[in-house]
């Protein structure tokens, strides 16, 4: 088979599907290297442009759950918005009463009026009425009913419930604009408006990631290229992963658009993809060019390409082959937001795995003289293996090696050692694993997204806001109370049975911490009190006093009653705000208890109560999310396991992969855990384990690769865990630092969830690089000996191949 530049290529006899496709793939692109050059190239021009549209494309706001609680809620109160409002805050700046200020009546009238003129007004927001009902001449919110828990007058609030996720952002955007340009109009220096709540808070932080996209690839790209230009010890070897890279990330970027046409994508996933992408890319063209370099000392430019691509190639294959089976079955098991985010990963690896495989050798083929220029050309007579002496190995190919012992490293001396104390460090392993695995257990996923966030004008404001009002205000929850299909169930949400059985109900609820009756509003509570049905009736027949008027208005608009006729209402409704945050854990706390113990009265009632809005929306999404974590962490593990037992044709030597993996995870999961004080945001929670599973399995296959490649040359056991951590040693921790470099690089994000996650990637690529491979594999390799290889009937002792010297004849 001829080369671009006519070299002959010896065709080679494959043992394994597998090496057959590489070899086809490697042959290939040395033929036709300018054909594969100019159909990246091709592929990348429109990429580019289709990648920035992606990226402007990604959702602000997260998908709210149609199921459940709120799906029932909304057959009754279709209208509704999502609780999870858009708030408009205006405070004196001099500390007065703002309830008489004209100017602060005037900024929310005219504000009012060009937001009804919106034309994204009537298809995604409601005016919520419920605070200024008391006093519906005022039209600003801070009437008797929202005066906020520290008795403070100096702030009055707006609140615009979102009906329409879908164009919420750019009602908010709406809101903020006109806000500031009211507020130049109307109030003066003694004022302030802000624009807070949700969806405000969600845009800024996906402003704030879009912006950091660039200075995170800055950081990371220079960071690596680095590392590689001090493995590589060349600067012409850089222009190669220069090109991959540039290929890879435009190639995934615009793969995702049509993605983000069906799911929505969340304005995070550019970052990690950017980082994923930056991570493999260098780290496969550093495994391949390390090969290159090594195998280019010994013979011609096409051998040592296609020799790379046989050895260093297929461990990527199988490296990357774990990476987008943990990624694949993560979208397939993930719901809503998650689902978009395993594909994007999964999108990524693939793209670098393909764009590595084919560039490399392409340019290589293409510019050999340029690349060869950086490896030192030693003439060494090249070695043979007869043909009739092949063996059965699962994927090694004998490379041409020097019979001469090699030389003594660091790494060689430091994997004598372990093998030396294999059993003392064994038992240290495992009992450090039993304390590590209690205190990971430990672990709570945090859901408030704007709990540790600072230096936001919106969440800045929001916490004003919580501070003074209650950080349940933000949330308020809705208690739905309907009636009954079955027999004997109450004709009427306005019935005495009605009023009686929700009575019981409500004396539950403010029988648990951080609810009372001042936190409940609707025509059931008024004012901290309970409404009888007779109160209830005289005041719906009279309308003589405010009571009467006020409760009057209070059923119309609490209940799914038509045109004032409450005998037709089939459902009421009560606003509860909590005393804590929602989000927090105990508000999550309350919210199961709460749900829990409905289900327990059931039985002893007519009528339906159920918990919805509010906060639900946010912990139901998150709790669908968290909830199949662990079938799909076990389903990627067995996965995995099976692909490498496959690919060792080994039990025991996944096995104890399989036991090294759980270490580096639990030692990650501690240190994420120290960072947060126990507390890890939920994104990070389930990233991280797909991650540390994934790249933890796929260095254990670069050095089990060399420790069997090194036995199949005719080293002895020990000597070939030896001689592979010696040879690995260098270019294992050069992709570990490359690794880490561009994990890090997610640390300059002044995004707490993105930052959190740098730190935890970062962690464990250094833990898995530094111990598990320095110690935990030449231990567990030297302890299972011959049985690594169980059930197959072959040991390391008979992989070995006599090797001689001879013609140039290149053979399995």
């Amino acid at each position: 088979t001829q080369s671009t530049w006519g070299t002959q290529i010896p065709r080679r006899e494959c043992p394994t599907a597998t090496m057959a496709l590489l070899y086809y793939l490697a042959t290939f692109s040395m033929r036709h290297a300018y054909h594969v050059v100019f159909f990246w190239i091709a592929l990348v021009i429109p990429s580019i442009f289709f990648a920035s549209v992606f990226v402007h494309s990604t959702s602000k706001i997260l998908p709210f759950p149609t199921t459940g609680d709120n799906d029932i809620y909304a057959t009754y109160f279709p209208d509704e918005g999502l609780k999870t409002p858009v708030l408009v805050l205006v405070e004196d700046l001099n500390n007065q009463d703002i309830r008489q200020s004209a100017t602060v009546s005037k900024f929310f009238r005219e504000l009012e009026r060009q937001v009804e003129a919106s034309e994204n007004f009537d298809t995604v927001v409601g005016l919520h009425q419920n605070y200024w009902i008391l006093k519906r001449n005022e039209l600003f919110v801070l009437a008797d009913a929202f005066v906020s828990k520290n008795h403070t007058t100096t702030f009055a609030v707006w609140e615009i419930d979102i009906r329409a996720p879908i164009k919420a952002a750019a009602f908010s955007n709406d809101i903020k604009a006109l806000t500031t340009e009211v507020a130049e109009k109307i109030l003066g220096p003694e004022y302030r408006a802000r624009v807070t709540g949700y969806v405000p808070i969600m845009i800024e932080i996906g402003n704030a990631v879009l912006r950091e996209h660039s200075t995170i690839e800055s950081v990371s790209i220079p960071a690596t290229l680095i590392i590689l230009w001090f493995a590589l010890g060349s600067w012409r070897l850089l222009v190669i992963p220069l090109v991959v890279l540039l290929t890879l990330i435009s190639v995934a970027f615009a793969s995702m658009l049509p993605v983000s046409h069906f799911l929505p994508v969340f304005f995070g996933v550019p970052n990690i993809m950017s980082t994923l992408g930056v991570a493999l890319g260098m780290d496969y063209c550093l495994l391949l060019l390390s090969r290159w370099m090594e195998e280019s000392r010994k013979s011609a430019n096409d051998l040592a390409t296609l020799t790379m691509i046989e050895t260093s190639g297929h461990t990527i294959s199988i490296s990357s082959g774990i990476l987008i089976l943990c990624f694949a079955i993560f979208a397939i098991t993930a719901t809503g937001l998650s689902k978009a985010t395993g594909i994007a990963l999964f999108i990524t690896v693939m793209t670098s795995l393909a764009a590595a495989i084919t560039i490399v050798p392409a340019l290589l083929s293409i510019f050999p003289e340029f690349f060869r220029k950086s490896v030192e050309i030693v003439n060494e007579p090249p070695t043979i293996v007869d043909d009739h002496e092949k063996e059965d190995t699962p994927f090694i190919q004998k490379s041409p090696e020097s019979s001469a012992p090699p030389s003594e490293s660091g790494w060689a001396h430091l994997a004598r050692v372990s093998i030396r104390f294999r059993y003392p460090l064994f038992a240290v392993l495992v009992l450090s694993a039993i304390p590590m695995t209690w205190y990971a257990s430990q672990v709570r996923f945090s859901r408030d997204e704007a709990a540790n966030l600072s230096g936001f004008e919106a969440v800045d404001s929001f916490h004003d806001f919580e501070r003074l009002y209650g950080e349940g205000k933000a949330y308020p929850y809705s208690i739905l109370f309907t009636t009954d299909q079955s027999p004997g169930a109450p004709s009427s949400a306005f019935s005495r049975e009605f009023f009686e059985q929700s009575h019981t109900v409500i004396q539950k609820i403010i029988s648990h911490p951080h609810t009372d009756l001042e936190n409940l509003f609707g025509p059931l509570v008024f004012n901290s009190s309970l409404v009888t049905y007779d109160q209830w009736l005289a005041a719906t027949s009279s309308s003589v006093t405010e009571f009467d008027r006020t409760i009057k208005i209070l059923s119309t608009h609490f209940s799914n009653c038509v045109q004032d006729e409450f005998s037709n209402a089939t459902a009421q409704k009560l606003t509860l705000t909590l005393t804590i945050s929602p989000l927090s854990t105990q508000g999550k706390e309350w919210l199961d208890a709460t749900r829990r113990w409905i289900k327990e009265l059931e039985p002893t009632l007519s009528i339906r109560v159920l918990v919805a809005q509010g906060a639900t929306f946010i912990i139901d999404m998150i709790d669908e999310q968290i909830l199949v974590l662990p079938l799909s962490l076990l389903f990627a593990s067995i996965s995995v396991f099976v692909l490498m037992g496959f690919s060792f044709r080994s039990f025991v030597i996944p096995l104890w992969s399989s036991f090294s993996v759980f270490l580096t995870l639990i030692w990650t999961i501690a240190a994420t855990m120290i960072m947060t004080n126990n507390y890890s945001p939920w994104q990070v929670g389930m990233l991280l384990s797909f991650f540390v599973i994934g790249f933890a399995f796929d260095f254990d296959v670069f050095i089990l690769t060399r420790i069997l490649e090194c036995s199949a040359n005719g080293s002895e056991h020990h000597e070939a865990i030896v001689e592979a951590s010696a040879k690995t040693g260098p270019v294992i921790s050069s992709a570990g630092l490359v690794l880490t470099a561009a994990f890090a690089s997610l640390l300059v994000s002044s995004i707490p969830t993105l930052h959190l996650l740098g730190f935890s990637l970062a962690f464990s690529i250094v833990f898995d690089t530094f111990v598990i491979r320095c110690f935990v594999v030449p231990v567990m390799m030297a302890i299972v000996s011959d049985m690594g290889l169980w059930p197959s009937t072959r040991s390391f002792a008979t992989v070995k191949t006599r090797v001689s010297t001879g013609n140039s004849k290149i053979a399995e």
